[in-house]
């Protein structure tokens, strides 16, 4: 990521030097099968209850303590 003439190389280093991304997630997420264009989560996956509630659009529509990361809720 560039900010001005700052290049950050990692999330972590965007993280401790800037005011963005402090929610942000680096990690494989570990689809069901991304060659067949599955892109459900897999048990265990880092995106499950990741996400952020948002009024009127996913309040009610999510399994466990948050919303999922991506297109798909994991049940």
């Amino acid at each position: 990521m560039k900010v001005g003439k700052t290049v950050y190389r990692t999330l972590a280093e965007v993280q401790k030097s800037t005011p963005y991304l402090k929610h942000g997630l680096s990690a494989d997420p570990r689809f069901v099968d991304t060659a067949d264009g599955d892109y459900r989560l897999q048990p265990g996956s880092p995106c499950i209850d990741r996400g952020t509630v948002i009024p009127g659009i996913n309040d009610d529509r999510f399994h466990g303590r948050a919303p999922d990361l991506g297109a798909y809720e994991t049940p």
